[in-house]
């Protein structure tokens, strides 16, 4: 019986620490590559627009799970209740927000470095972990802050932050829960896309970054407003 649950334990710390590795090996590499690609590149990626959304493209869309975040924000059963051209159209403007979310950081980046703490499981679903992350600046107080994680099978993708009394989703889930609704989806999609226009339309005014393929793209769909 004793070996029997030997066994039994070494097994289970086998299955729990290849999921660990990966998400280790996976995040602070990411971590370790965007907190020095920022501090190296922040003034030239102001100037260019565009290889910062390449840069972005290439290194931290891929970890990020489009999916579990629309429906941690809305729930699975509204998500599953849209219609394909309304999930089309969401999903469209979910991919612009997050751009628009990726030039915001870059405006408010202010030197940090992200140190990866721990991988901690949730007990009762093993396809869910939360990462345990530092921001590190050289003169203000540390920040821990939380990336919510789920594996979908080809890769651990984050979800969600947190950090003190702020959680993405729990900050949003009000405004989509209630606007995805069939008598107010228009509505609601119009107020997402309407932001995202109005920070780009902003943005582009600077002459040094107007004739960027990035301000092309917003200025065909942008009237200042």
């Amino acid at each position: 019986m004793r070996l029997l649950l030997m066994v039994f334990l070494l097994f289970s710390a086998l299955l729990n620490a290849a999921p660990r590795e990966e998400i280790v090996l996976t995040y602070d590499t990411f971590l370790q590559q965007f907190s020095t690609t920022l501090q190296e590149n922040q003034q030239a990626f102001a100037a260019d627009p565009d290889t910062y959304w390449a840069m972005v493209q290439a290194k931290v869309i891929p970890l990020w799970s489009r999916r579990e975040s629309l429906e941690g924000l809305a729930t699975a059963d509204k998500v599953n209740a849209l219609m394909p051209e309304q999930l089309d159209r969401l999903n469209a403007i979910l991919d612009r927000t997050v751009q628009r979310y990726a030039f915001e950081i870059l405006d408010s980046y202010s030197g940090q470095r992200f140190v990866l703490n721990e991988v901690e499981f949730d007990d009762n679903n093993p396809q869910l972990a939360v990462l345990d992350v530092t921001a590190v600046w050289d003169n203000f107080p540390d920040l821990d802050i939380e990336l919510m994680l789920v594996d979908e099978g080809d890769a651990w993708r984050f979800y969600n932050i947190r950090y003190g009394w702020f959680s993405y989703i729990g900050t949003k889930k009000w405004s989509y829960r209630r606007g995805l609704t069939p008598q107010r989806f228009d509505a609601f999609a119009e107020s997402l896309a309407k932001k995202n226009r109005r920070h780009f339309a902003d943005m582009c005014r600077n002459d040094t970054v107007r004739g960027s393929e990035t301000c092309h793209y917003w200025q065909d769909r942008t009237s200042i407003e």
